[in-house]
């Protein structure tokens, strides 16, 4: 376990130093340990964020049609980290490594709203407004993810709250095992 998370670690420099900074995003794993080494973006000093994790949620899909009617589709879902639009300033009293726990789990609570679109995608069945249903469900999901991510910076105070950053990562954690039927697709 120790080796291949040493050798995960080892691919994401190397792909850090040989891909345009543009095209780098990394997919969720619960292997995945963000540090400082990750962030490789430049600090927004008009933000009073001293460190900033870009996430996403993304979905892709393919259809089959047989003579013009949809008869089939395919959706994966992946939540994803942009070390380039990712960033920390180093001028903070803060300790780093708090806050890198705190935005850690920013990308844990994308992975979780990632599981719920996909767990709804495997309700749906082929028809012909299936491109706009999928549409639907991901802009609802996004839609209250962004939300949580916003209560999640509120009541920890940016992860300064010790107590309730501690109730957030159980309350999180207990979320990503509930969905783990929907971890992968």
């Amino acid at each position: 376990m120790i080796k291949s998370i040493l050798i995960k670690s080892f691919l994401i420099s190397l792909l850090l130093l040989i891909s345009k900074p543009k095209e780098i995003r990394i997919k969720w794993n619960e292997d995945i340990k963000l540090k400082l080494s990750l962030y490789r973006g430049r600090p927004n000093w008009k933000k009073p964020n001293v460190v900033h994790t870009a996430t996403s949620i993304r979905i892709s899909y393919t259809l089959t049609k047989k003579k013009e009617k949809i008869i089939g589709f395919d959706a994966k879902a992946y939540s994803y980290f942009y070390p380039y639009k990712s960033w920390y300033k180093k001028s903070s009293d803060v300790p780093l490594s708090k806050l890198i726990l705190h935005e850690k789990l920013h990308f844990d609570i994308a992975e979780v709203y990632t599981r719920h679109l996909r767990k709804k995608i495997s309700t749906l069945k082929p028809n012909q407004n299936i491109v706009r249903q999928l549409s639907r469900l991901y802009d609802s999901i996004n839609r209250v993810s962004k939300k949580v991510h916003q209560l999640y910076d509120f009541e920890t105070n940016k992860g300064l709250t010790s107590s309730y950053q501690k109730k957030w990562e159980l309350k999180i954690k207990k979320q990503l095992n509930s969905l783990s039927e929907y971890a992968n697709n």
